[in-house]
């Protein structure tokens, strides 16, 4: 004789079939889940290459400075040209004559400065236009004193160029970029929380936000450290 059928070994039943719908499910739809990995690799690198725009744009932006810089320098009077040499930084004389010490402190102080300057400007939501004008800045200094050398040694220039301001210009470039991109994004991220009025959750973190240019700093010193070593050591060439 059999037992009856109770309600406790209905509930049994439903509690089986239940734990075995996932594992069901899954081999159910097997291409679906093929895809997810190259969906997911895909669209990881489509964001990668959203967010590179921004730092090749102030790349760019670099070299349009560098390349008016240059143009400056037989295009203006020479009242104009002494005013820019001082404003823009008299990088090739100070690193022909001055100490270690002094070129170290030059190098820190002028990007540290741009590096504080792009920091403030991250913590205001309609800074982005400033933020791109940095790099801007950067180059024309560096174009106008390219531009010098040339006009003065001619294509001798090419040594002077290479030994006195390739080694502050290269990773200098790269950190202003660098340190760009952050704060155009801290700066949008502020603007567009502002604007659609997120919760605090949503907000950019101002903590990552700092250690990220404390680590730009001491980035800066090490740029400064290496350039003033390059031009001590290789300056003896251009005698």
């Amino acid at each position: 004789m059999s037992m009856p059928f109770t309600a406790a070994d209905l509930d049994k039943i439903l509690a089986q079939q239940q734990q075995k719908e996932p594992a069901e499910e899954a081999f159910s739809h097997p291409i679906e889940v093929g895809k997810t990995v190259p969906q997911a690799l895909f669209l990881s690198t489509a964001n990668a290459r959203r967010r590179d725009w921004l730092f090749y744009l102030l790349g760019v932006l670099f070299l349009i400075g560098i390349g008016m810089g240059a143009l400056l320098v037989g295009n203006c009077q020479p009242q104009t040209a002494e005013l820019l040499q001082h404003l823009l930084g008299d990088y090739a004389q100070l690193r022909q004559q001055h100490s270690f010490v002094s070129i170290a402190l030059s190098t820190f102080g002028s990007l540290f400065l741009l590096l504080l300057t792009l920091f403030l400007l991250g913590f205001c939501s309609i800074a982005q236009p400033a933020i791109l004008l940095v790099p801007l800045f950067k180059g024309l200094g560096y174009g106008f004193a390219a531009g010098s050398l040339y006009q003065e040694y001619g294509a001798a220039a090419i040594l002077q160029i290479a030994v006195l301001l390739l080694p502050s210009m290269l990773p200098g470039a790269l950190l202003l970029m660098l340190a760009g991109k952050s704060a155009f994004r801290f700066s949008s991220r502020l603007f567009y929380s502002s604007v659609r009025r997120e919760q605090t959750a949503g907000a950019p973190s101002a903590k990552r936000y700092c250690i990220r240019f404390a680590l730009f700093a001491v980035l800066c010193l090490a740029v400064a450290l290496l350039d003033a070593g390059i031009c001590v050591k290789f300056r003896g060439l251009l005698l």
